[in-house]
């Protein structure tokens, strides 16, 4: 399991403690939505941004919970 302190999220800050905070009751995510409709919009600086160069949905969706797709989905 990631550190809780673990920044999952480079363009937003979100940390992995964040995102499992974020889930509600429904099973969906405040914070995986978020960030998906940011890097719909174009918001989205992960090439830049994350250490991997790589989009970080993922990875935020796995910590959530929720069943991988991908990116901006």
């Amino acid at each position: 399991m990631m550190q809780d302190s673990a920044l999952v999220c480079f363009c937003f800050g979100h940390t992995a403690a964040a995102v499992r905070a974020a889930r509600r009751e429904d099973g969906s995510n405040e914070i995986v939505e978020a960030v998906t409709e940011a890097c719909r919009q174009g918001l989205g600086r992960c090439a830049e941004r994350n250490p991997s160069g790589r989009c970080c949905l993922g990875q935020l969706r796995a910590i959530a919970g929720e069943a991988p797709r991908a990116c901006c989905e």
